[in-house]
């Protein structure tokens, strides 16, 4: 089984992602003010803030390592032993002889001329 291991937490990752998602509607709101024209210091003030936590969201997410398959460390070993007892069950005359319909297609695929 092949899972992703995350580099933040589910929870971290959507709280920075929904957070992100507010400071950056916060400043389209004031922009979107200041351009009909409501502009006041005090959203200044509030812009150079939002700014501040966007970049804060933006660099906590950007320093995230990338998500990487979780392997078991002894995958080679496992696969190669998979690979000897499948070999081992086709060479095997008595196992085509216990489950033919399970063998014969098997055997088709693999050995065809």
């Amino acid at each position: 089984m092949n899972h992703i291991a995350p580099s933040l937490s589910p929870l971290d990752s959507e709280f920075s992602g929904i957070a992100l998602g507010k400071v950056e509607r916060g400043i389209a709101g004031i922009m979107a003010a200041i351009e009909d024209g409501m502009y006041q210091s005090s959203m200044k003030a509030r812009l150079v803030s939002l700014e501040g936590q966007k970049a804060d969201i933006v660099a906590r997410l950007g320093e995230a390592p990338p998500d990487v398959p979780n392997v078991h460390p002894d995958i080679a070993s496992h696969y190669r032993r998979n690979v000897e007892r499948f070999t081992e069950a086709l060479d095997d005359r008595t196992v085509a002889r216990k489950q033919p319909k399970l063998y014969a297609p098997l055997s088709e695929e693999l050995f065809a001329p």
